[in-house]
């Protein structure tokens, strides 16, 4: 993403939905893993996990996201009351 003449990168994996879970169960490779870590049956227990869990990692996900937006466009075209808020400079990358 370009803001001003600073480009910009996010990778986050944040993008669990309602049926998810229940996608992964059906691709035997899948399946067979999370019972090889878990147990046996063990898919309804992570179907419920990601259900109880899913609407506060979507408000994190798309806080993460704007926040990562806001920061980009402060430091791309800095105003006077932005520039309080700018991340240190010359950190490793």
């Amino acid at each position: 993403m370009g803001v001003g003449p600073a480009a910009y990168g996010l990778q986050f994996h944040m993008e669990l939905t309602a049926t998810t879970a229940q996608e992964w169960g059906a691709l035997p490779e899948y399946a067979a893993n999370l019972e090889r870590v878990r147990g046996p049956n063990s898919l309804p227990g992570l179907q419920a996990e990601v259900a109880a869990g899913l609407v506060p990692l979507q408000d994190a996900a798309h806080r993460l996201f704007s926040n990562f937006l806001d920061i980009a466009r402060r430091t791309a075209c800095p105003t006077p009351d932005a520039t309080a808020h700018r991340p240190p400079q010359g950190l490793p990358t």
